[in-house]
């Protein structure tokens, strides 16, 4: 609401695995599983943001993101470009990276 109402040139795009993955990821790494918690409904951001104002697309074949993200760099105004990715992918970055090492090091000196 706040970029269609300024008018700001931006384009945002939303990666939607209906997951919350980071908190998925933190609780198999520290208790091997997860929990329901960690899914969401289905949400369609690309609605919402056309309920602001703001131009939108949602995105189901990586194919089309490109012609999509070219659309959103030429349309003035804002636009949110929401990507529907695999809720099984394992995300690129976690803070927990080496963790379990140092743990097994820790557990095996006690």
């Amino acid at each position: 609401e706040t970029v269609v109402r300024e008018n700001i040139s931006v384009v945002m795009i939303v990666l939607n695995n209906s997951v919350l993955g980071y908190q998925k990821d933190a609780e198999k790494v520290k208790f091997g599983r997860y929990t329901g918690a960690c899914h969401f409904g289905a949400v369609d951001h690309a609605a919402i943001a056309r309920a602001c104002g703001c131009a939108a697309e949602r995105i189901d074949n990586p194919g089309d993101l490109s012609k999509a993200l070219k659309a959103a760099l030429e349309r003035p105004g804002p636009t949110l470009i929401e990507v529907v990715t695999d809720p099984e992918a394992y995300p690129p970055i976690t803070m927990f990276d080496g963790k379990l090492d140092a743990q097994a090091s820790i557990s095996k000196k006690q």
